[in-house]
């Protein structure tokens, strides 16, 4: 297991990029807006750069989300079924999701795997697969976690039968 200092320092980087990567889309937003009002021009790679920061934040607002459960969920489970027995559906959903975020990982990797082999360029050169390595990482990301707070649950379980 990642001991607090670990997890908080994670969370600090995450926080961290999340509030750069935003101010970065508002400042080249701005700047897009400003060029074009005033000037009739903008910047060449202004747009596809801002669309892949925002493909960025997504995907690190999504592990920052996964880190703290803070994903959209439904908490029926929560609400309708007691403490001693709501660890099991816990244990079940977290796998599941742990499972798909496995699956696109992999799916995301091969992707990945295809922009290099056509040398696929965003941003006037640069090699797609830089701009979408955020996908397949921050999904093995999830997965890793989620697997993680579903042995958390089997631990508890654990816990609780000994007591």
């Amino acid at each position: 297991m990642v001991n607090k200092e670990k997890k908080s320092t994670l969370k600090t980087i995450e926080d961290y990029l999340i509030v750069l990567l935003l101010s970065l889309v508002i400042l080249v937003s701005l700047t897009q807006i400003g060029m074009r009002l005033f000037f009739n021009s903008s910047i060449i790679w202004g747009d596809e750069f801002i669309k892949i920061i925002i493909l960025w934040l997504a995907m690190i607002a999504s592990v920052s989300a996964s880190r703290s459960n803070r994903h959209l969920k439904i908490d029926l489970i929560d609400n309708f079924i007691s403490n001693k027995i709501s660890h099991f559906p816990k244990i079940i959903s977290k796998l599941f999701v742990s499972i798909v975020c496995g699956v696109v990982t992999w799916h995301s990797i091969l992707y990945i795997h295809l922009t290099i082999t056509f040398d696929e360029t965003v941003l006037n050169g640069f090699p797609a697969w830089t701009a979408y390595a955020i996908v397949p990482l921050s999904f093995f990301m999830m997965s890793y976690r989620y697997f993680f707070q579903a042995l958390n649950h089997i631990v508890k379980i654990n816990e609780e039968r000994h007591k």
